[in-house]
């Protein structure tokens, strides 16, 4: 399945067309601009030949990086997990 991030269509054409929007929605992407038309088709014929002929089951983004910089961001010390989970999550509770 291809998860497509920003790209132009008509759910987004209110986004799209407005430069002050769309400005401020490419400063989230890591590639700082939406997809093309025809990186979303290239990737849909990749999957369609042989090189998708052993791939199931599988998700891939297409979203100029802002999958993996929300990813990058929930990778937190040990400590810091700990610190922001409910007491009964964390390893050194003991149950009252």
């Amino acid at each position: 399945m291809i998860a497509p991030g920003r790209f132009p269509s008509k759910m987004t054409s209110h986004i799209h067309s407005d430069p002050e929007a769309m400005a401020e929605d490419c400063k989230h992407i890591p590639m700082k601009r939406w997809g093309r038309e025809e990186e979303m088709s290239a990737l849909a014929i990749m999957l369609a030949g042989t090189g998708g002929a052993y791939m199931t089951g599988n998700i891939i983004p297409i979203d100029g990086g802002f999958t993996s910089k929300r990813n990058a961001s929930s990778t937190q010390k040990p400590a810091a997990r700990r610190a922001l989970s409910p007491p009964e999550m964390r390893p050194d509770h003991a149950p009252a």
